[in-house]
């Protein structure tokens, strides 16, 4: 008779675990190094599958999961990197502006002082550093201390931009990637639900364990 479904154990098919039966993932560039071996292993023992198949039918389901949350990361990538560049835009035309009128205040003073205005040497405008100021603050701006975000959004305020239209502008940029995104995450999750509702009927298929008989005498 074959064994019941409650009794099948790695050790029956001489494998240490089910996801020996698996292939090896190799790891994908951009995924934060380990994350998905971590990932993998907490939800593999949370769905705890019970036979080969099952074990499928759960990496399909892990997998799912897996990509839904790349999804969310590639859309939230493209956010920052438009929200970043309008940020540091920003900063230089702001620099260059500050830079125009301090250069006109200085030709002015220059001129009433009585010196010649073909000798005047202008300081020439730095774009470098205005461009390395405006990534400075895009990275506050997007950073996990909320005190030095609150405080890159109040700089970003006095350039005269509301942080809430900048995120809005990154969408409308964004908008056929985004909705590319979205798109794939609407399909991963009827997808994700669909297996789920598969590997949850596996699970209700498997034979109860059997009572086991104890003798009230025994301690």
């Amino acid at each position: 008779m074959a064994s019941s479904l409650h009794t099948l154990s790695p050790a029956s098919f001489a494998l240490d675990s089910f996801l020996a039966i698996l292939p090896e993932r190799a790891p994908m560039t951009g995924e934060d190094p380990g994350s998905y071996g971590a990932f993998h292993a907490a939800m593999a023992a949370a769905l705890a599958p019970a036979s080969p198949y099952e074990q499928v039918i759960a990496e399909n389901l892990i997998c799912l999961e897996w990509e839904l949350l790349q999804q969310r990361r590639m859309r939230e990538a493209s956010l920052r990197r438009i929200t970043r560049k309008a940020i540091c835009r920003a900063v230089v035309t702001s620099r260059r502006v500050a830079h125009i009128a301090k250069l006109a205040d200085a030709v002015k003073a220059h001129a009433e002082a009585g010196g010649d205005s073909d000798a005047f040497q202008a300081e020439p405008f730095d774009e470098d550093a205005a461009k390395q100021a405006g990534e400075h603050l895009a990275a506050r701006a997007a950073s996990a201390n909320p005190d030095k975000q609150a405080g890159a959004h109040e700089e970003i305020a006095a350039l005269g931009i509301d942080a809430v239209d900048l995120m809005g502008e990154a969408y409308r940029s964004l908008e056929r990637s985004v909705t590319l995104h979205n798109e794939a995450i609407v399909a991963l999750e009827r997808r994700r639900r669909e297996v789920r509702r598969d590997f949850n009927a596996l699970q209700r298929k498997r034979p109860a364990a059997p009572e086991i008989d104890h003798d009230p005498t025994e301690q």
